[in-house]
Formats: structure tokens, sequence, C-alpha cells
């Protein structure tokens, strides 16, 4: 049973490894300036402002990240997951909503 904890732990590892690659390619493409295709079209200052409000939503949205990431950990090593098939009654179809109910709640309300 550990070792599926452990897959489980890593392949969320490398879910952020990913996304923070992702952001950081997204980062450097940023640090550009504006195409001049685009020049006309995009307004110089209105253009930084949104590069302004992308750098402040980046360090919020990081921290909560950071916060579901220890939340997904404990939630894995703890023994959470057989407190529900407990109250289901080991009913797999009522186990699985409550996990997911459960997961997916948790996971929204601290990254979106």
């Amino acid at each position: 049973m550990i070792s599926a904890r452990i897959f489980i732990l890593v392949a969320m590892i490398i879910k952020q490894v990913y996304h923070m690659i992702l952001q950081r390619v997204a980062d450097i493409q940023r640090k550009k300036p504006l195409p001049e295709e685009v020049a006309d079209v995009y307004d110089a200052e209105r253009y930084q402002t949104y590069l302004d409000y992308t750098a402040d939503i980046k360090k919020l949205r990081n921290k909560f990240k950071a916060i579901d990431i220890v939340i997904e950990c404990i939630i894995i090593f703890s023994p959470m997951y057989a407190y529900f098939e407990k109250i289901t009654g080991a009913n797999p179809y009522g186990t699985l909503l409550l996990t997911v109910g459960f997961v997916r709640n948790q996971s929204e309300v601290f990254v979106r």
C-alpha cells in the first residue's frame, strides 16, 4: 500500500515540476518586448499593466498551490480513505463519490 502512495506522490511532484517549467517558459516569453505586429493593437502601458497583474496573481497562485500540495500529501498519507470506506459500508460507488467529492472541493478552494 505504501508503494501506491509513493507513486501518487511522485506523480504529483512530476505534475508540479511540469507546470513550473511551463510557467517559466511563459515568464520568459512575457519579458520580451511587445512585437511590432501587434504594437498598434495593444497599448504599451496597458500591456505593462497586464504583465504586472499576472506577476501578482502568479505569486498568489504559487502560495495556494503549495498549500494544496501539502493538503494532498496529508490526505494521501492519512487514513482518511479508510474512514470513507467505513462510512459508506465498503460500497465502492459510495466510496468513490465521497472521495471524488472531497478531493475536488478541497482542490477548488485553494487553486481557483
